[in-house]
């Protein structure tokens, strides 16, 4: 077996070395690393995969009561590539309700509400993932939230976000608009998405 032993290693081109070594045999490399095949071996907490739904249209849901919990208004279908990795994940949703009053976003995963969420506390009080207070039916509220999922299921799974309101009433409920849509430059329309990052451990 033929070996080379040294502590550089430098282009006959190059003004600095591209690889040095020290005493222990650890290996530096100075400058940027190019691999043409696939890299392995180097530990853990790797970006495996990601994706993202990136909605920029409006959508709505109708008659909400409450206590109850709208259908999803943004989602993802997501595979992990195992059930070891961990999944970040996040949401950002702009969303309008034509009253003033909070709003609660709800994580489903698989399409069960998501364990992912506030103390119960009494059983009067909403289990919300976020919550945000309108002011007024020209105000869209943000709600947005961040977790780290253990053993993701390897299989085709939707994760989504669902809204409710805090109001005894039913009312519609919108995403990437408030609820007076009126044609004026005061007032907005949006954009909401959900994320996904899965590391490997």
């Amino acid at each position: 077996m033929s070996r080379l032993v040294t502590n550089a290693i430098r282009s006959v081109s190059a003004s600095a070395d591209a690889i040095t070594m020290d005493g222990s045999g650890n290996a530096t490399f100075p400058n940027n690393v190019t691999c043409s095949g696939t890299a392995t071996g180097f530990g853990g907490g790797k970006l495996v995969n990601y994706a993202q739904t990136l909605k920029k249209d409006t959508a709505s849901v109708s008659s909400i009561a409450q206590g109850a919990v709208s259908g999803a208004l943004i989602s993802l279908n997501y595979t992990a590539a195992s059930t070891s990795n961990k999944l970040l994940l996040s949401y950002t949703c702009h969303i309008g309700i034509d009253t003033s009053v909070n709003t609660f976003g709800y994580l489903y995963i698989g399409g069960s509400v998501s364990t992912i969420i506030g103390d119960q506390g009494l059983s009067s009080q909403k289990r919300a993932t976020s919550t945000s207070q309108g002011t007024s039916s020209h105000e869209a509220m943000i709600h947005s939230f961040q977790t780290l999922i253990d053993n993701p299921a390897n299989s085709s799974t939707t994760y989504d976000v669902r809204f409710g309101h805090a109001n005894n009433a039913t009312h519609t409920i919108y995403i990437n608009r408030d609820a007076g849509n009126t044609n004026d430059n005061y007032v907005a329309r949006f954009v909401s998405s959900l994320t996904i990052l899965e590391f490997s451990p």
